[in-house]
């Protein structure tokens, strides 16, 4: 009967298995390149490093920011950092309808329902049409 060899890898040789393996892969080398992976783990953009997503409209995003400075008039740094904050944070909380579309559009999509025939004509609206969030009740737009 022979036994089967079994391996077990101290923590100090898996971490220099692992820093000999880092050697191999050098990431992204171009500007594009970079600026897509950065994007790699976005799921939502709700807590994302800048308040505008690729797929969103950037001038959409800059009027909608005067918007909120020409309300509030900021006097002060403070005062404008915390407009700044105030339109962002409005920014991606009008992005969550969006998401709501989609999530219910998906399993609309995915249910045993829809496949039998059951459900109604017209799909749900498709989310991702849209350049920008829906803008806020409390600002004009």
């Amino acid at each position: 009967m022979s036994a089967t060899p079994t391996f077990e890898l101290h923590y100090t040789d898996r971490a220099a298995i692992n820093r000999a393996n880092s050697q191999h892969s050098t990431g992204s080398r171009t500007e594009a390149g970079k600026k897509r992976s950065s994007q790699n783990a976005l799921r939502h953009g709700l807590t994302a490093r800048t308040p505008v997503l690729a797929s969103e409209d950037q001038a959409a995003y800059e009027s909608h920011c005067r918007k909120f400075e020409n309300e509030y008039q900021p006097a002060t740094p403070t005062e404008t950092q915390l407009v700044q904050e105030l339109a962002d944070t409005s920014w991606r909380l009008n992005r969550i309808p969006l998401l709501e579309a989609d999530i219910l559009d998906r399993a609309l999509r995915c249910s045993p329902a829809r496949e039998q025939g059951d459900s109604p004509e017209s799909p749900a609206p498709n989310p991702q049409s849209r350049s920008s969030p829906p803008s806020s009740n409390s600002i004009n737009t």
